[in-house]
């Protein structure tokens, strides 16, 4: 597993579409919903599957909210001296702690 943040999706099949799994990657249409860019997710820890899309509302809406939760525990550090539109702020960060849960969320 490469530590990325993935979808919860229904496997195909009626013999296994009563489960939940871990999917490739999130929708364009979930991220736009959860208010990010496509070129954005990756760098921030979001996989995206551009083949994928959304049969229903409810696994939209459950992924969305998946992608809301991340985004409310995310601290982006700033690269440079300076921070940059949706950095986190210094007063934050110094009691920040990285995540070693093989589970993101």
């Amino acid at each position: 597993d490469d530590g990325l943040l993935r979808p919860v999706v229904r496997p195909p099949t009626q013999r296994y579409n009563y489960k939940l799994r871990l999917g490739r990657g999130f929708t364009v249409e979930e991220l736009a919903a959860a208010g990010i860019s496509v070129k954005l997710a990756p760098t921030i820890g979001i996989k995206v599957d551009k083949r994928r899309h959304n049969k229903s509302e409810e696994s939209l809406a459950m992924n969305v909210d998946r992608l809301n939760q991340y985004k409310a525990k995310l601290a982006v550090f700033p690269r440079g001296s300076k921070a940059k539109k949706g950095d986190t702020a210094r007063s934050e960060l110094v009691n920040a702690t990285q995540n070693t849960c093989k589970t993101i969320i």
